[in-house]
């Protein structure tokens, strides 16, 4: 297939069983998915009716990332908004699942998390959103601190009044 698309000069991107074609208008469109249809149906494959799709390269997305225009016309590489839908739930997973441990265990969980997805998503060019879901990290720490200190001050709280009680 690689090499029906490069002989043919479409721009295309490929992972696994994953293929991106670029082409310039809705009717090349048509004409190119008519034409990888009928290559698949030779090789005894089918396409999957659901991811096959036309429209923009702006809003594909393809192993976590897509394309986002910038000022001007540049045009960098981005963190995909599911991919960072599914980095903020399972942080919170994280969190919640290490509730009764400590904030040591709990930075340590999270860094160890944040240390592979940042490797996957090191292409990334706009380091704004990391910067974004850094403050946000913090933020949901200071949440998880203020609660832990909240639990002990009240649990001294009834212990303190228990004492007072009984002298």
């Amino acid at each position: 297939m690689d090499l029906a698309l490069k002989q043919r000069g479409h721009r295309f991107a490929w992972y696994s069983d994953d293929c991106n074609e670029y082409v310039r208008s809705q009717k090349a469109d048509k004409r190119v998915s008519r034409w990888m249809r009928k290559i698949y149906e030779q090789l005894h494959l089918r396409m999957n009716g659901k991811k096959t799709e036309v429209g923009p390269v702006f809003g594909r997305k393809l192993l976590g990332y897509c394309l986002r225009r910038w000022s001007g016309n540049t045009v960098k590489i981005a963190v995909a908004p599911k991919a960072l839908d599914t980095f903020k739930r399972r942080i919170r997973l994280i969190a919640r699942s290490v509730r009764d441990q400590g904030m040591t265990q709990i930075a340590e969980q999270i860094r160890i998390y944040l240390r592979g997805w940042k490797s996957c998503f090191r292409l990334a060019q706009t380091p704004k959103i990391f910067k974004e879901l850094d403050s946000w990290i913090r933020h949901r720490l200071r949440a998880i601190h203020l609660k832990h200190w909240r639990r002990h001050s009240e649990a001294k709280l009834a212990f303190d009044d228990c004492i007072l009680r009984h002298i």
